[in-house]
């Protein structure tokens, strides 16, 4: 269907595996099984989603897509956070969701505009 042409599979398997992850950690650790997923989850959020849909336009096996788009969200994320402050706009939850979204929304645009 539509969503085939932005491969969305391996999004989803890592997906799982950070969820998998928080609750077997939260089941080992004297941490809080809710906390452990949000804290997995919010790795998720930040470090893999953003970089990933960055990626759609080059040609990558689904592997090497989500490594890089770690390193690419890790390194992108902060600095457009960085830049924010600088315009007054003070780094908040709702601010790092915005340029989350705006990673997306721009990588979605560019697959778009790739064919």
């Amino acid at each position: 269907m539509g969503l085939e042409k932005y491969k969305l599979k391996p999004l989803l398997v890592s997906g799982l595996i950070c969820l998998v992850v928080g609750i077997i950690g939260g089941l080992l650790t004297p941490t809080p099984l809710l906390k452990m997923v949000q804290l997995c989850l919010a790795f998720f959020l930040y470090c893999i989603v953003p970089g990933y849909f960055l990626l759609l336009t080059f040609d990558l096996d689904d592997i090497e897509r989500v490594v890089v788009a770690t390193g690419i969200s890790i390194s992108i994320i902060p600095i457009l956070l960085y830049n924010f402050d600088f315009l007054d706009w003070k780094i908040s939850l709702q601010n790092t969701s915005f340029i989350i979204v705006g990673c997306v929304l721009v990588g979605i645009l560019l697959k778009k505009n790739k064919r």
